[in-house]
């Protein structure tokens, strides 16, 4: 607890081993339970703040596909031919390129 008795919580042991169940690829539900006692008040009002910002949280959870070996094997081999082809078309240079060429020009005439 630090002084001004917050606990940091995003630097548990807890939340590193479920950081992918909390907020990666994965569809989450949290409990908030709460006492009736007067004494713990203060705690379940904390509780019902925590459960309502934790309501807010939007994930995108999607379907992990599995895919075989030989499929993998395919699938690597159509994106090598693909990034294969992209470098062997030629390209026309974008207007950065023209500016790296510029500002090494420049650099030079002002080393001279």
């Amino acid at each position: 607890k630090g002084r001004n008795g917050h606990i940091p919580y995003r630097d548990s042991k807890l939340t590193r081993i479920l950081h992918s169940s909390l907020g990666g690829n994965a569809r989450t539900a949290i409990i908030c339970t709460m006492s009736p006692a007067r004494s713990h008040t203060e705690q379940s009002r904390n509780t019902l703040l925590f459960a309502s910002c934790a309501k807010e949280v939007a994930t995108n959870a999607q379907v992990n596909v599995v895919m075989s070996d030989k499929a993998l094997v395919k699938h690597l081999q159509r994106e090598l031919a693909r990034l294969e082809t992209e470098l062997r078309t030629p390209t026309i240079p974008s207007p950065s390129h023209h500016s790296d060429e510029m500002l090494k020009e420049k650099d030079d005439k002002i080393r001279k």
